[in-house]
């Protein structure tokens, strides 16, 4: 008896085994179909009906929908430095804050300083920009031998996709207290301080470029393209050989073939010279294996290098840590925070131009500004706590909501219909969604016992140890 009921129980648990493995996101239909009809519905409802379905919108193949981001210290940490600077991610589907742990995280993120050790209220800024999905570390502060200098050798590039860290190409000089933003898929650095002060670094504007890996892809493609073309080229080479061969076994009528035999063998001479002359298609071959070492070193540069800029014509943005916004083709700045007198300045990227900024842009400029989509822009007055949007017709600020948790602002980020304010400490982070009318207004707790030093709004981390149904089928 014992031995039958083992006989009848090992199949039931072997096919749960198998069914806890995979199951069929949607009944009937392949899985590679049905995540092409789930990634239209919204993820925050695919999140509550089944494991399987929540699964999916964690996974590398599902569209990803966009989370917070925070640059955070612990509550404690020491002035001149020594904690880790950490990175967190609120996931707004679950409503929790996420450590982001990259295996490959800089050792040296551990010796930042926040406060000058001479003056009590000289606040050093950690830099940093989001562009392309990714968020780039442009600029910090750390001591050596009671002065401080630059603390990062390159910026350095997150990716919340693969969950890696980077480096980037170096700056021509290492610097902190310089204006930095994004504009579409290039990041720019105006000005800042080095070791020392030089004009040269005060004066210098740099630009660079985030190559997409899809463009590394696409490149790989085409040389799988010119390699066929040349494979077919091959293949027209064999059958005019072959046909060659037929021509000479034609012993009934020899003078008839002699024309066809003599552009034969005019050919095959033109494919045996390809060895001897660097022309025709060894040109193409020499090409072939130039885009091939380019793709072979992808891994030792993939991100390209900065490019020198027109120099400024004075230095007033090397005074403080300035954030740039990315707006209509432009970024737009002010050489000082806080809600005080300013200057504005406003650099067309296309023409490599800087320009004072419109009056009423700068009048209303008092506090952290952001950009959604580098279309709108929006700003908070920290003294007054009122959120503003810039209408460029009448160059002139409106107001979208007033709120006494927006007093204190510091950082700010927008996107997704969402604009995200850091206000003083224990406030919290409050989300106002600009979309509906009125504006709806909520807040989300900072990551616990940690000071939030920089916001942003990127894409949703992948669950490394997820992998999606279609990927899950290939490799079985």
């Amino acid at each position: 008896m014992a031995n039958q009921t083992r006989a009848t129980t090992t199949p039931t648990a072997k096919h749960r085994k198998l069914s806890d493995d995979h199951h069929s996101l949607l009944p009937g239909l392949p899985d590679h179909i049905a995540q092409l009809c789930l990634s239209l519905i919204s993820p925050s409802a695919l999140y509550s009906v089944c494991r399987s379905w929540r699964r999916l919108i964690y996974t590398v193949t599902f569209p990803p929908f966009r989370s917070l981001y925070t640059l955070s210290l612990p509550t404690n940490s020491a002035v001149d430095g020594g904690q880790m600077v950490k990175l967190f991610s609120f996931d707004p589907i679950s409503s929790k804050w996420i450590t982001v742990k990259s295996p490959l995280l800089p050792p040296y993120l551990r010796h930042l300083s926040l406060r000058h050790p001479s003056f009590m209220s000289r606040n050093f800024s950690i830099q940093s920009v989001s562009v392309s999905g990714n968020l780039v570390l442009i600029a910090a502060t750390a001591v050596h031998q009671s002065l401080p200098v630059p603390a990062f050798p390159h910026p350095l590039i997150f990716n919340p996709l693969s969950n890696t860290w980077s480096s980037c190409p170096p700056l021509s000089t290492p610097r902190r207290w310089c204006a930095a933003g994004a504009l579409q898929d290039t990041v720019v650095v105006a000005s800042g301080i080095g070791s020392h002060y030089t004009e040269t670094v005060a004066r210098s504007v740099e630009k660079w470029v985030v190559r997409k890996s899809e463009s590394f892809d696409e490149k790989i493609q085409s040389l799988t393209h010119l390699k066929l073309e040349n494979e077919s080229f091959d293949e027209k080479i064999q059958s005019l050989n072959h046909l060659k061969l037929k021509s000479e076994s034609l012993d009934e009528n020899p003078d008839g073939y002699c024309e066809k035999i003599q552009s034969l063998n005019h050919s095959k001479l033109k494919t045996e010279s390809l060895d001897e002359t660097p022309y025709g298609n060894c040109e193409k071959i020499q090409s072939l294996n130039n885009l091939k070492q380019k793709s072979e070193s992808l891994d030792e540069n993939p991100y390209g290098k900065w490019e020198k800029m027109q120099s400024l014509k004075q230095s007033k943005l090397c005074r403080e840590a300035i954030d740039a916004v990315g707006w209509k083709g432009k970024l737009c700045m002010v050489n000082v925070k806080g809600d005080y007198a300013k200057e504005g300045f406003v650099y067309n990227l296309d023409s490599d131009e800087w320009a004072e900024m419109p009056v009423g842009m700068l009048g209303g400029w008092r506090g952290p500004t952001a950009a959604m989509d580098e279309e709108t822009m929006y700003v908070v007055d920290e003294s007054r706590g009122v959120l503003r949007r810039y209408n460029e017709d009448g160059d002139k600020w409106s107001e979208v909501v007033v709120d006494e948790r927006l007093k204190g602002a510091e950082y700010i980020a927008a996107g997704g219909g969402r604009v995200c304010v850091v206000g003083e400490k224990g406030v919290g982070i409050v989300v106002v969604d600009v979309v509906v009318e009125p504006p709806r207004l909520w807040v989300v707790e900072t990551p616990p016992g940690h000071d939030v030093l920089g916001l942003h709004i990127l894409p949703r981390m992948c669950s490394p140890e997820l992998k999606s149904p279609v990927a899950l089928l290939e490799s079985k």
